[in-house]
């Protein structure tokens, strides 16, 4: 593999990575931070669009499918590790027999909840409203709904601050 194929691997590499990064973040951060990836990703891709000329069409159109096969997972990886936590509430109405258990195990694992009556034509039940301030408290969630045998349920993001 010679040394120009190599650079053109890297250059398109990093572009991919900056192209995904640009689209989420032209959609998810502000004005400023937009405008800025967007300039920079363009800017970028200037080079890419450069360097293809001194390179094979075989080898383009294969350099580029891996590097966004690599680039594009990586990226969104990379984004997730640097993404915030955000609060989740979790409503839940397990079967009435599963309230105690549900109740016991979100006690167990120190999860921060409320739980109210929910009275209907059809009977009572309890309502569970649980919350979730780390992706990691989250999976300990997921894992006790399976457990005590939750079907469905009801997420929201908490979004909005004084």
């Amino acid at each position: 593999m010679n040394m120009t194929i190599i650079i053109f691997f890297v250059i398109t590499l990093v572009n991919v990575i900056l192209l995904t990064v640009k689209s989420i973040l032209t959609v998810k951060a502000s004005r400023k931070v937009a405008a800025l990836i967007n300039a920079i990703a363009y800017g970028f891709y200037a080079v890419v669009v450069k360097q293809m000329t001194t390179v094979s069409t075989g080898t383009v159109v294969i350099v580029t499918v891996l590097c966004n096969l690599i680039g594009v997972y990586f990226s969104m990886w990379l984004l997730e590790k640097f993404k915030k936590d955000v609060l989740w509430k979790i409503t839940v109405i397990p079967k009435i027999d599963a309230a105690d258990a549900l109740k016991a195990k979100l006690i167990e694992n120190g999860l921060g909840f409320n739980f109210y009556p929910i009275n209907t034509k059809y009977g009572s039940q309890i309502g569970f409203d649980i919350f979730s301030a780390t992706q990691e408290e989250s999976k300990i969630i997921k894992g006790i709904l399976q457990e005590v045998g939750m079907i469905k349920y009801h997420i929201l993001e908490i979004d909005k601050q004084l």
